[in-house]
């Protein structure tokens, strides 16, 4: 089944994009570097067609990295597979480098505060486990059916929500 993207969808698809200007920036920016230092003589080894050739490999590693992103943006649809969940899971996790002083002797010191916990919930479809929020984990139960909404061009995880 086929949708058309919501304003959301767009937003999702755009900040995933960001990825390949990153990537072509890390190349065009010493590239530009490299041509204004060879102009005004401060580097004289410089060839002459480094400086273009990593342009052009910059904007080619932008249209390589993006162009999933920028194909389902402009078809403006996203799929919709609906299948039942397996099983629901939820645990503790424990926030990393959130403890404070030590304890020597395995008691709590004055000092001491422990690892912040929260808890994490998923499901688990097709062998697959998918993080979902608190009140999603909460209205759903196993063997109910449940909508993904995936970018055709990018296979881009839009949603998930309860059929």
């Amino acid at each position: 089944m086929k949708r058309i993207l919501t304003k959301e969808d767009k937003n999702i698809l755009k900040s995933s994009s960001r990825i390949g200007f990153v990537f072509s920036l890390f190349l065009f920016l010493p590239s530009i570097a490299a041509w204004f230092l060879s102009k005004f003589g401060y580097i004289e080894i410089i060839p002459d067609l480094l400086p273009p050739a990593g342009v052009l490999l910059s904007f080619l590693i932008l249209f390589l990295v993006n162009r999933k992103y920028w194909i389902d943006l402009s078809k403006g649809e996203k799929d919709i597979l609906v299948k039942s969940i397996t099983k629901k899971e939820s645990k503790e996790d424990y926030e990393a480098g959130s403890s404070v002083g030590y304890s020597t002797n395995g008691k709590k010191h004055a000092y001491y505060s422990g690892m912040s916990s929260h808890m994490k919930y998923y499901i688990i479809v097709d062998n697959v486990r998918y993080r979902i929020d608190k009140e999603m984990w909460e209205q759903v139960n196993e063997n109910d059916k449940i909508e993904f909404h995936i970018a055709p061009g990018s296979k881009e995880l839009l949603l998930i929500k309860k059929h």
